[in-house]
């Protein structure tokens, strides 16, 4: 894996609070379990609220701002909990990160630090003229309108390789690896 991406993943894999590493808690929000149901039925899963604790999607810096600032509402004291305690006060607070939320902070800051290239205008959600509107009227806090069916979306990549290697390539066992739209030097 590519160091600086691992560095940026890093920083929810190693998610330090009060000097302890804390795993994040997978959350769902609740809109998403009513429009598509309960597909992840695990313990270790967490709902929160679509707008809440940044729904699933913040940054390492947001989620820690939201643990630090329930934990002041809440009288939690952070200093004298456990990683397992404060783990726990994060999923029934809500806090946590879902799949395309890791996968987008991590990528905006892989494609800025690598490329100098802003994700939120490079991600489209709908296809011809809508969605480069949609795209440029929402860029702010574009990562709460991303899902994981966008970020695998055809809109969203470009073949690596010319047509007629293309097909070449269709012939053996190797796939042409993606990369995102506007992303390439």
């Amino acid at each position: 894996m590519n160091s600086s991406l691992y560095k940026i993943a890093a920083e929810y894999i190693d998610f330090k609070i009060e000097g302890k590493i804390v795993r994040v808690p997978y959350v769902i929000a609740r809109y998403a379990i009513k429009k598509y149901g309960n597909f992840i039925d695990t313990p270790d899963t967490a709902t929160t609220g679509k707008y809440r604790n940044f729904g699933g999607k913040g940054t390492p810096k947001q989620l820690r701002h939201a643990v630090v600032s329930e934990a002041k509402k809440e009288g939690f004291d952070l200093p004298k909990k456990t990683a397992k305690q404060i783990g726990q006060f994060m999923e029934e607070k809500g806090i946590g990160i879902d799949c395309s939320g890791f996968t987008y902070n991590v990528l905006k800051e892989y494609v800025f630090k690598e490329k100098q290239k802003n994700l939120d205008t490079l991600v489209l959600r709908f296809p011809g003229e809508l969605g480069k509107i949609e795209r440029f009227f929402l860029q702010k806090n574009r990562v709460r309108r991303i899902s994981a069916v966008t970020l695998t979306s055809d809109l969203n990549g470009l073949e690596n390789q010319q047509w007629s290697e293309r097909k070449k390539m269709e012939k053996s066992t190797e796939k042409t690896p993606m990369t995102l739209q506007g992303a390439t030097p």
